[in-house]
């Protein structure tokens, strides 16, 4: 093997590692996408949570609401009774006072 043959070995070895390191650079590349993937689907699941949470918020937001109405409901309903009272209690004075006076 004369030193020619030896120079033209030593090129196709250190060709054959350019082309490892090339496809080891692919290989990086695919993993960086991998990474980036990753962090997407992470985003979509922050993202489902967020909906998640913002549904929870919504449903509170209407159990509130159905609490206030009702209490606002019962506020008003001794004023309505008393109110009612009142009405029958007049009624009734008049009643009384028209059969008093048909005696």
């Amino acid at each position: 093997m004369d030193q020619s043959d030896i120079n033209n070995d030593n090129l196709n070895k250190i060709n054959s590692c350019d082309e490892v390191n090339d496809n080891l650079n692919e290989i990086n590349s695919c993993d960086e996408v991998d990474d980036n993937l990753n962090k997407i689907n992470n985003y979509d699941e922050v993202d489902d949570n967020l909906n998640e949470i913002n549904s929870c918020d919504e449903v509170d937001k209407d159990v509130q609401e159905n609490i206030l109405s009702r209490a606002e409901i019962t506020k008003r309903r001794p004023l309505e009774m008393h109110m009612i009272f009142e009405a029958a209690f007049e009624q009734a004075s008049k009643l009384y006072t028209e059969m008093k006076f048909d005696h």
